[in-house]
């Protein structure tokens, strides 16, 4: 008989010291979804090890663990007898008297040591064969809850499993054996469990063993574990025998990504959670999302166009050309979408390897807790484990790697690390899981993030094109996942599609990306997730807004402002202020836009009634930069309806007053911006606000009576400032320098006609000497 010896001595491991420290160490991982086998011929030792590790890790974890709720221990013993003989039932029966009824919580659970099954031996074969059928289900329990399971087990018992039960075999992610005396068959009432924590949680109360029909349908079905989760324990407990649970095929615990929520500008679009997404999930397979971000379209870079040119049908970066001022009209520049952020990802169709996946025999890994973690996965291909196992070691690398890249590390290392091991991991997951789905979708989030790597249009594309695959991948499977697994998966399909528009198929992948957010919508309906639902809408209206430079402008245009509109009418400003301005901005654009074909006065109206709904929320303590673009677009708006008020010269000056305190503005918030953070990205040309505004001085001085000599003067003297600080940033563009120079010449004349030659002379003093030779001629 093997002797007890303390728990506290090191000697009672001996030449299991090694073995013991190993199963401790794959346990401290923290990885999910584990199953680990120990294997102990003697009952007394087994018992013993298994408080041991029990303490060490509740110890070790003070109760608690990075990945726990409080107040659940880490380690929590199961005993199997002849009442509970299914193993996977007490690990759910014991979450439902935890109270963990909710997917959200199933994060917390601790780790299950399954003890006792040595005691089979003693039961009669129908039993045994009843304990073996339970073991099947094992594999759901460990698909659907984030946990980790020790399976302690004699050698004959081992042999046993092996040759009944296979699947589970194949399931094991590692293999401890210890050394120690084959256990006497003692009656079975002599076995009792050893005790190291009175205190620890017992194992919960169980109704009576299933009768053998009913233990015939558990073995040929699965046990749906979040139905026995949400299920009253009560009647679980109940003394009749409980029936064998529906399986809920809509009970996948997926998380949302964070669908895609930014903040947008002009026309938003929503972007590849980022908020393109990672797949946020209650469980640790499901990404974190983000956020539901949307593209905002930049604020409308306002800049004067060309007087002779016609209305364009697309916004164009133009400024005012004096010469022919009384056609001119400001037109504002594309409105940009704000930068998404990052998808989630989904596997290739069918199991297959994901499309042309990165090659990375030799990943470079980035830091020490990585490193362990590629290093366990060497271990377990050494034991040859399990294909299942292998790609589940892989799978927890990549949400490992995807946890730090939402938290803002995007080294180029931990990228390829993340891709690498996803793309190892999900030809060898089922097809149409919950981790294959999240899988794929946190891949098709990875390559829009590998894109932005790339120095050429034709890599980029590359990547697009990956992500896209990823994500359709998850949807033409047979068996669709979870409304909010569909949300994103569309969202993100939106956001990649409205990338890839800029580089190629303008109007084709447009069109995509307006389906994609409209399927979206679908499953986000406003009365339930309201957010989410105005953060689709505001994407929507951003596409349908470049869909209107392609073709169909004015039906595009329409449909951009009801999109924002609808989004407005689920955004709070008190709730989120700067979301509403966003919005608002855009909505400002689109009635811009559309006042160039149809009702310019009542829809420029309502542009600026848009904008200065914005500019209540954008101001220069709150959002300089935004402040800026919203009032460079306001301006823009004034001048336009001022061209429509030539009849009313009293209304055209005020108008043109509007415009200019309206370019003043935006050029003391873009100043102010600047100065905080040099690299702030503008969404217009701050030089061609400059020229717009010395275009407005220069109308106001020829407009004014000429009883107010001085003021008219001064308009000219601040027109000249402006374009000679816009030439600082216009001298390398042609084009614009161009522009400039008629603006000069019709500044000149109108100083030899205000103030005379004096006048005229000390202009052409101020003017570069290398612009001269173009200006004089035309004077």
């Amino acid at each position: 008989m093997t002797a007890v010896i303390p728990l506290n001595s090191r000697t009672i491991l001996g030449l299991n010291q090694e073995a013991y420290q190993q199963l401790r160490l794959a346990l401290s991982l923290n990885l999910r979804r584990q199953l680990l086998i120990a294997v102990c011929d003697d009952a007394a030792l087994q018992n013993e090890l298994a408080t041991r590790l029990e303490a060490d890790l509740n110890g070790s974890a003070n109760g608690t663990s990075e990945d726990n709720g409080p107040n659940l221990p880490a380690v929590v013993n199961l005993w199997l007898d002849r009442q509970n003989l299914d193993l996977a039932r007490q690990a759910v029966l014991w979450c439902k008297q935890q109270g963990l009824t909710h997917p959200s919580l199933v994060k917390s659970l601790p780790t299950f040591q399954m003890l006792g099954i040595d005691q089979l031996t003693r039961y009669s074969p129908a039993l045994q064969n009843r304990f073996l059928a339970s073991l099947t289900h094992l594999e759901p329990l460990l698909s659907r809850l984030e946990v980790r399971l020790v399976l302690w087990v004699s050698r004959p018992w081992l042999r046993k499993i092996r040759q009944s039960v296979p699947q589970v075999w194949q399931l094991r992610n590692g293999l401890f054996e210890f050394a120690g005396d084959p256990t006497p068959l003692y009656p079975v009432e002599a076995i009792e469990p050893v005790v190291a924590n009175k205190s620890r949680p017992q194992p919960p109360v169980l109704a009576p063993a299933p009768t053998p029909a009913q233990a015939d349908s558990l073995e040929a079905q699965a046990i749906d574990f979040w139905t026995v989760l949400t299920e009253d324990l009560s009647a679980l407990e109940a003394p009749s025998a409980p029936p064998a649970p529906q399986r809920n095929e809509t009970a996948s615990g997926t998380g949302s990504t964070d669908a895609l929520t930014g903040a947008v500008q002009p026309p938003p679009a929503a972007i590849p959670s980022l908020l393109i997404p990672f797949a946020q999930n209650s469980a640790r397979s499901e990404p974190k999302t983000p956020k539901s971000e949307v593209l905002e379209f930049e604020t409308l870079e306002l800049k004067i166009p060309e007087p002779s040119a016609p209305e364009p049908k697309a916004p164009k970066s133009e400024v005012l050309d004096p010469a022919t001022l009384e056609q001119a009209t400001l037109k504002p520049v594309t409105p940009k979408p704000v930068t998404p952020r990052t998808p989630a990802a989904a596997p290739p169709p069918n199991g297959a390897a994901p499309p042309s996946a990165p090659p990375a025999p030799d990943p470079v890994i980035p830091d020490a807790h990585l490193l362990a973690l590629w290093q366990h996965i060497q271990s377990l291909t050494q034991q040859q484990a399990g294909p299942l196992t292998l790609a589940r070691a892989y799978l927890f690398l990549g949400q490992t790697c995807r946890d730090r890249i939402e938290a803002g590390n995007h080294h180029p290392d931990l990228i390829d690390l993340a891709l690498e091991a996803y793309t190892r991991a999900l030809p060898n997951l089922k097809p149409g899981s919950p981790e294959w789905g999240d899988g794929l979708n946190d891949l098709g989030s990875l390559y829009w993030l590998r894109s932005h790597r790339e120095p050429h249009p034709e890599g980029i594309i590359h990547w697009l094109q990956q992500s896209i695959q990823a994500y359709r991948a998850v949807l033409g499977y047979p068996q669709p996942p979870s409304e909010e697994g569909l949300a994103r998966l569309h969202s993100n399909l939106g956001t990649v599609y409205s990338l890839l528009a800029n580089l190629q198929d303008p109007t084709q992948n447009l069109e995509q990306s307006a389906r994609a957010y409209h399927r979206a919508l679908q499953y986000r309906p406003a009365d339930t997730f309201p957010t989410e639902y105005a953060v689709l809408q505001n994407s929507l209206g951003a596409i349908h807004w470049r869909l209107a430079q392609q073709s169909d402008t004015r039906n595009h245009l329409h449909r951009a402002i009801t999109a924002y509109s609808e989004a407005l009418r689920y955004r709070s400003p008190q709730a989120s202020p700067q979301e509403y301005a966003m919005i608002q901005n855009n909505l400002g654009i689109a009635y811009w836009s559309l006042a160039q074909h149809e009702r310019p006065v009542f829809l420029l109206g309502q542009a600026v009634a848009a904008y200065r709904s914005a500019l209540a929320y954008r101001t220069l303590s709150t959002d300089p930069a935004g402040c800026a673009a919203t009032h460079n677009n306001l301006g823009t708006a004034y001048w336009d309806l001022a061209q429509h008020q030539d009849k009313h010269p009293e209304g055209q000056r005020t108008l043109w007053q509007q415009a200019l305190s309206a370019y003043e503005t935006a050029l003391t918030a873009a100043q102010r911006a600047l100065g905080e953070a040099p690299d702030t990205p503008l969404s217009f040309d701050l030089w061609a606000t400059f020229h717009s505004a010395g275009v407005v001085h220069d109308q106001l001085a020829q407009h004014l009576p000429e009883a107010h000599f001085d003021l008219r003067a001064k308009h000219l003297d601040q027109a000249l400032l402006h374009y000679l600080t816009a030439l600082d940033g216009w001298r390398a563009l042609p084009d614009r320098l161009d522009l400039l120079k008629n603006a000069l010449i019709h500044n000149i004349r109108l100083q030899f006609q205000i103030r005379g030659v004096e006048g005229q002379n000390a202009v052409l003093s101020r003017i570069p000497a290398e612009l001269l030779p173009d200006i004089l001629p035309q004077l």
